[in-house]
């Protein structure tokens, strides 16, 4: 499977999204599995989580846009 720049449609709206290559591994704990269901808000404790997150992650699946909504 090649690799997905778009965000999948399950995805919340906004700058961070989980590429459909995800696998639901579980080594981002949970803060983000298969899917985004609601976005963080800037410099929250919920955006450090999924920060640490995309750093944890194997496929590099969690994503950020750097748009801000």
């Amino acid at each position: 499977m090649g690799t997905t720049d778009a965000p999948p449609t399950r995805n919340a709206d906004g700058r961070f999204f989980i590429t459909e290559e995800c696998d639901g591994c579980g080594l981002c704990g949970d803060a983000a599995r298969y899917f985004v269901i609601r976005q963080p808000v800037d410099g929250s404790e919920e955006e450090a989580l999924l920060r640490d997150a995309m750093e944890q992650c194997p496929l590099s699946c969690i994503r950020d846009d750097g748009t801000v909504i």
